[in-house]
């Protein structure tokens, strides 16, 4: 990335890097028609994701792969005029591009004249809205069927170690102590399955790539399991595995172990 300390340097397409063997750090020379010549530093390689989606007729001086970005010492160098021709300008809150927009004119004035390009972002904001809105919906319908299958099936379990249960508070056992052995019982199964999850949770995201991106688009998307998307599963599956030991281990604890011992005899 291109900052103010970054000193002479350039950021090329990854497919003229190839093209030329250049990686991260080599020198280059770029030059203008008029004959200035200066050398710079590759300091960094981007990918637009739209090389391939190109026409073979498009001139060569407009394929993205020959696009150099450098920095505003190195173009005073290049160029008499040391003004600004053109200036892109990035948000990564494109919903609130008209405010940027209405920043930028107040600040500038009637010197320049500012276009917006989000037709991309209006094509996808509606359906990606609709996506998450799904999402979040079954998110819900699944903490909740979690809750409920678990403390079924703890229950289940918990019914059948009643004697179990029953014979160590007879023998002085705290029920803190059994409580607790539970919960680790819970977290070792539970641990287990958020493993199995992550793994089919990295192998769905290319399926979900590409289900989300047609063959021609010109967007580079990137669908992955990040750090906090597993941070919030065990944060939520530890909710549901509390929530399921409590309820199926309580009413057991509460009992009078004699009775419970009783009953199973009977």
């Amino acid at each position: 990335m291109i900052t103010e300390g970054s000193g002479k340097g350039a950021v090329i397409n990854f497919a003229l890097a190839d093209a030329n063997g250049l990686e991260i750090g080599d020198e280059m020379e770029v030059g203008t028609e008029t004959g200035s010549v200066i050398n710079v530093k590759i300091i960094g390689v981007f990918v637009a994701g739209s090389e391939r989606n190109q026409m073979d007729t498009l001139p060569a001086v407009n394929r993205i792969e020959n696009q150099i970005f450098i920095d505003n010492e190195s173009y005073t160098g290049l160029s008499d005029n040391a003004g600004y021709r053109k200036i892109a300008v990035y948000t990564k809150k494109p919903d609130q591009i008209d405010v940027l927009v209405q920043e930028l004119k107040d600040f500038l004035g009637s010197r320049v004249e500012i276009t917006t390009a989000d037709i991309l972002y209006r094509q996808l904001e509606v359906p990606l809205n609709r996506i998450v809105r799904v999402m979040k919906l079954m998110l819900v319908f699944t903490l909740a069927a979690g809750v409920t299958i678990t403390s079924i099936l703890l229950c289940m379990w918990m019914r059948s170690r009643k004697r179990e249960i029953a014979v160590f508070i007879s023998m002085g056992k705290k029920k803190t102590d059994i409580l607790m052995q539970v919960f680790m019982e819970t977290a070792a199964v539970f641990c287990l399955s958020v493993f199995g999850a992550c793994v089919i949770g990295s192998g769905m995201a290319g399926i979900m790539k590409e289900l989300l991106m047609e063959e021609n688009t010109a967007v580079l998307l990137s669908v992955s399991l990040q750090a906090g998307d597993i941070a919030a599963m065990f944060f939520a599956g530890g909710c549901i595995a509390v929530i399921a030991v409590c309820i199926s281990l309580l009413p057991i604890l509460r009992a009078n172990p004699k009775d419970i011992l009783s009953k199973m005899e009977g």
